[in-house]
Order: C-alpha cells, then sequence, then structure tokens
C-alpha cells in the first residue's frame, strides 16, 4: 500500500510480503493509524515506512501485530531527512502492538524493530520481540521513549541511541541474552535516563555501553547483573547513577572505565 498526501484512519486485513527489500504500507506526508496486520519471511522487509516530502509534521501509530522474520527487516523505519541529510520537520510514530522479528544474519545489519532518524519520536507502548542479533529501537540523533517491552535474544541490542534522547520509564522492560548483548548502547553524544529496574542481561553482556565525549547515561533503576557481565561500560562517556546494583553470578564488573 502506498500512500502519498493522504491522512487514513484505519486500512484492516492482512498483508503478506514475499519479495525481498520490499514494504507493507509507504506513508508518504500521510498520517497513518495501522489496523492492518503486516507478515513477512523475506529479507529486507520493512513493516511501514513513514517520510516526509511536502509537509513538516506527521504520525503513525500501529495498533495491530507486525511479523518480519527475514533478516536486515525493520518494523516501522521512520525518516524526516531530505536527500542533503536536512530535516523536514518532526515525525511521531507509536507502537501500541507487537513486533516481532527473526535473526540476524550480522549485529551491522542487524533487523531493527522501530528505526527513526533526526527529527523522529519512537514510542514504544507494547512489545518488540526478536532473536539473535536483533535491535529493538534505533534512533539516529531522534528522541525514544520507552513505556514496554523489548525481548530480544542473544548478541542483540535492546535500544540503539546515537545522538538525541531516550527515556525508559519505570513501567519498561529491556531482556537481552548472552554473547556480548547490551540493553541500552549509546553513542555521539546522546543523552539517556533509565527508569526501570526491569533490565535482565544473559552471561558475558552489558548493561549500559556509555560512548563518546558528552554522552551521558542517568540511572535510577535497580540492575541486576549476569555471570561475566558488565553493569556501566564507560568509553569516554559519563554515567550519573542514583540505583542499586546486585550480582547475580561469578566475574561481574560494576562500573568499567576505559577513556572515562
Amino acid at each position: 500500500i502506498y500512500l502519498h498526501g493522504s491522512n487514513v484512519s484505519s486500512i484492516g486485513g492482512t498483508i503478506e510480503i514475499d519479495g525481498t527489500d520490499s514494504s507493507g504500507i509507504t506513508a508518504v506526508d500521510a498520517p497513518l493509524v495501522n489496523t492492518t496486520v503486516i507478515n513477512s519471511a523475506a529479507s529486507g522487509s520493512k513493516g511501514i515506512i513513514s517520510k516526509l516530502e511536502n509537509i513538516n509534521t506527521s504520525q503513525v501509530i500501529n495498533n495491530v501485530d507486525i511479523t518480519l522474520l527475514g533478516d536486515k527487516s525493520i518494523g516501522i523505519y521512520a525518516d524526516s531527512l531530505d536527500k542533503n541529510g536536512i530535516m523536514l520537520g518532526n515525525i511521531n510514530i507509536e507502537n501500541n502492538a507487537e513486533i516481532k522479528l527473526g535473526n540476524g544474519a550480522d549485529i551491522k545489519e542487524s533487523p531493527v524493530g522501530m528505526y527513526g532518524t533526526k527529527g523522529v519520536t519512537l514510542n514504544n507502548k507494547n512489545k518488540i520481540s526478536g532473536g539473535d542479533k536483533v535491535v529493538g529501537m534505533f534512533s539516529a540523533d531522534g528522541e525514544v521513549n520507552n513505556s514496554g517491552i523489548i525481548e530480544l535474544g542473544n548478541s542483540s541490542v535492546g535500544i540503539y541511541q546515537a545522538g538525541g534522547k531516550a527515556v525508559i520509564e519505570n513501567t519498561a522492560g529491556i531482556k537481552v541474552g548472552s554473547n556480548e548483548a547490551i540493553a541500552i548502547y549509546m553513542s555521539k553524544g546522546a543523552y539517556v535516563e533509565n527508569k526501570s529496574s526491569n533490565i535482565l542481561t544473559g552471561t558475558d553482556s552489558i548493561i549500559a555501553y556509555v560512548e563518546g565525549q558528552g554522552t551521558k547515561l542517568l540511572n535510577s533503576g535497580n540492575l541486576d547483573i549476569n555471570t561475566e557481565g558488565v553493569a556501566f561500560y564507560i568509553k569516554e562517556g559519563e554515567i550519573e547513577n542514583h540505583g542499586d546494583l546486585r550480582a547475580l553470578g561469578d566475574g561481574i564488573i560494576g562500573f568499567y572505565g576505559k577513556n572515562a
């Protein structure tokens, strides 16, 4: 379905995406309330795409499940930039259902639940789930608000905040697996406030990775550190911690600083 310049409050039905690098719904300058179930097992699929062209504000409200099991897939993709990287306006994305992802072949080209550029606010109020090497929410200099659940497998990243701002509410939960999984990854001067105590990682994983000058985490959640895990890994960034840390196994590190 391709929408341009229209305002659609409901679509309904089901879309099955069979081809690679295809999308279920593309909305250009078109606010959307989605009630269409979207399914795909193909590589590179996008459930919903939202873009700006001639207007300066738009939104997507997703109220039904999106299931994309192919690698390199993105559940909801929002881009408010022109071809030169100039911000055209603001897009608000609200997820009220479950976005289900499969496994990724490489974390650098991983499936992503919700993706937004500068000017995009991503709101997850329900659930994002996935397998190994998956990113739950990715923001490139935009904003993230997570009050829902993110549950992913091994070598995954719950929230990846590259610049911009993220808030993880006390109602939220983030669970990632083992093998260097990271619940919260922040870089490029991002500011992240975590209020949740429901953040869990597997063995040999990191709760929060803070990278780059000007990047800061403000934590008030009480957090458990699993075996061979690290609570806070700081690389030239800053952490202000007001929560309690509890070790659940052997070989754990509370704070690890590198050029911090």
